[in-house]
Parts: structure tokens; sequence; C-alpha cells
């Protein structure tokens, strides 16, 4: 679907239902980005990732990652902790890590 057809959509859906609205923060390629990120990994890299099997290493881990991330400070009006850990818990439970 191209960019007029979306927001074409977008209008009508707004005229047949006022309470209608979109999330316009999500950018289309935002899927694509993560692919890269993943493309961009080397085997040493990897390798790094492996090794970390402590849980306090998972804690620094994910703060160096989410300190790299844009979202961090420039974009973190964007997301919210609930919606977050709500992400969280579902990729944890995809990996079968327990409640």
């Amino acid at each position: 679907m191209n960019k007029n057809s979306k927001q074409r959509l977008f209008e009508v859906m707004g005229k047949l239902d006022p309470d209608f609205s979109i999330n316009e923060d999500v950018p289309e390629d935002a899927n694509t980005d993560v692919e890269i990120v993943n493309n961009l990994k080397t085997p040493a890299q990897k390798d790094a990732y492996k090794r970390i099997n402590f849980r306090e290493e998972f804690k620094d881990a994910f703060e160096a990652w989410f300190g790299d991330l844009g979202v961090a400070n420039k974009y973190k009006n964007r997301i919210n902790i609930t919606t977050t850990l709500e992400d969280i818990r579902d990729v944890l439970n995809k990996y079968g890590v327990k409640i």
C-alpha cells in the first residue's frame, strides 16, 4: 500500500469512526531497522552475546544496549514502561523463561 492510499484509508476511517486514531510515531521501516542491526553483528559479537549467562550480566548488557538506542534519550517519549514490560514479557515467554 503506498503512502497516499494509506493516508486516504486513515481519512475515510476517521470519517466513519470519529474515535479512530493512528500511531504516527511508528515509521514504516521500523522492522527494517531491526533487521539491519541483526545483520551487522559480527561473529565476535554473536559469540560475546552467547557468553552473557548470569542475571547481573543480562542487566548490564540490557542497560548498554538500551543506552545505545535512539529511544533511550532522543525518543524516550515514544515508549512507556507498561507496554515495554509487556513486550519484554512476551519475548521471555516465547523463549520459555519461567514467570
